[in-house]
């Protein structure tokens, strides 16, 4: 119930008519992970919303990226929310994401990401302060290398899971630590707001052309301006690129990951989970 508003679809109602006309409003989020049998459900809260505010776009989200696009009925946007990175495992790979991302670009809607900066441990150790002792959070490097990936395939929202998982339960398990994990989170985060005015802009950009890979992708983006950058990311362990981009022998790499061979040929090399940002100067 909602004051006066009772059932599910009375109280969507009310919200939506309440909150369309919020100059913070982005989309309304009507589905979190449902399964393929809930999509009609999902379509008809879809419809309804839709109907009583035509201007703001619906986004639906699915970890059960197999049932795309199929699923995109449901919504003007997709999102993916893929969780890679093992609390107990020493690394993991971020493969995963790239075959999540082809699926959703197979719906022919745009895609927001949903890139993981949680422990997992928080949710299977939850009481369990020893137990989470062991594991780990994700590294600034896989945060970096998971959201630029996202980005490389096509993402151009991302929406990180997730703050109160570093603020509430990972604190509780791990008392001081949510500084720390915050900062990571930011340092990630100013990197992916810097390639806003790329990853927005409808500029074509030269490809970027591959002479060697393992292990790893990359793609160019150019501003309004006609400024231009290429992202590289790992999608596993030994991750090496050697790639040119004709035309632009100047770029410079923000991370150090990435070398600058001449004559606009470049090195991209990882031995772990990571990323780079190549500008021009």
């Amino acid at each position: 119930t909602l004051n006066d508003a009772r059932g599910p679809e009375a109280v969507a109602r009310r919200i939506v008519s309440e909150l369309k006309d919020h100059p913070a409003l982005l989309a309304w989020y009507i589905s979190d992970e449902e399964p393929r049998e809930n999509v009609p459900n999902i379509l008809r809260l879809r419809e309804m919303v839709s109907a009583i505010d035509p201007w703001h776009p619906v986004w639906t989200l699915t970890c059960f990226y197999h049932t795309l696009p199929y699923y995109a009925i449901s919504g003007d946007i997709v999102g993916i929310d893929l969780y890679p990175i093992a609390h107990d495992k020493p690394y993991s790979t971020v493969k995963p994401i790239i075959d999540a991302m082809r699926q959703g670009n197979s719906a022919g809607l745009p895609v927001w990401a949903v890139p993981q900066i949680f422990n997992w441990g928080t949710y299977a150790h939850k009481n369990d302060p020893a137990a989470f002792a062991k594991g780990r959070a994700p590294t600034q490097d896989e945060m970096t290398a998971m959201a630029l990936l996202y980005a490389i395939s096509g993402a151009r929202g991302f929406v990180f899971y997730s703050d109160f998982d570093l603020y509430h339960r990972a604190e509780k398990l791990a008392p001081g630590t949510r500084e720390a994990e915050w900062r990571k989170v930011c340092n990630m985060v100013g990197i992916i707001k810097r390639l806003e005015p790329y990853l927005m802009s409808n500029r074509a950009a030269e490809r970027v052309n591959i002479e060697k890979r393992v292990n790893a992708l990359a793609r160019s983006f150019a501003d309004e301006q006609g400024r231009y950058c290429v992202l590289a990311a790992s999608t596993d362990r030994g991750a090496s690129l050697t790639f040119s981009v004709p035309g632009h022998g100047n770029l410079i790499s923000l991370l150090g990951r990435t070398r600058n061979l001449g004559g606009g040929r470049y090195e991209f090399v990882a031995p772990e989970i990571a990323g780079d940002v190549l500008i021009e100067k």
